[in-house]
């Protein structure tokens, strides 16, 4: 896995010279209550003629939306990640014919749109999202709109 010592890689698509890497650097706020479980992450794709990289943050909801997304790659289907902001990644098209693509588009921003050809492994790529899920657990819980809390924690400290 591509990663420094603060950081870890949740997605990696595609190999050698052409890859989509997204690396979660850190909790994007920690301590704050509405903000500490949002992750600060960085979108890289390597297209072997050169890098593109995006700054963005990956809230909880966008770690379930990873998941799910496995789970479709896994059934040969195509999925959009991100897509309710930028930027946004789309992985397809999943015809069955073995030949991938991802399409990284960052409109509001940079301007960018890059597609890239891409291998998928639904095994490497759950084990990623456990290391990031085990690294940053959801520690805040939402009780009101608005209104936040530490989520209880065990004894040995992991949250309940």
């Amino acid at each position: 896995m591509n990663t420094t010592p603060d950081s870890i890689e949740l997605i990696r698509l595609g190999t050698g010279a052409q890859y989509l890497s997204v690396i979660v650097l850190g909790r994007h706020t920690p301590g704050v209550l509405p903000l500490h479980d949002m992750l600060r992450a960085e979108i890289v794709i390597e297209t072997g003629i050169g890098t593109l990289r995006l700054k963005t943050t990956i809230a909880p909801s966008d770690i379930d939306a990873w998941e799910s997304a496995i789970d479709a790659l896994a059934e040969d289907e195509p999925v959009s990640w991100l897509g309710n902001r930028c930027p946004e990644i789309q992985i397809g098209p999943g015809d069955g014919s073995g030949f991938w693509h991802a399409t990284v588009s960052d409109p509001a921003q940079s301007g960018a749109i890059v597609q890239i050809p891409i291998t998928i492994d639904v095994d490497e790529s759950r084990a990623r999202l456990t290391a990031v899920q085990q690294a940053y657990p959801r520690e805040v819980v939402s009780t009101s709109p608005g209104s936040y809390e530490w989520r209880p924690t065990r004894q040995d400290g992991t949250p309940q």
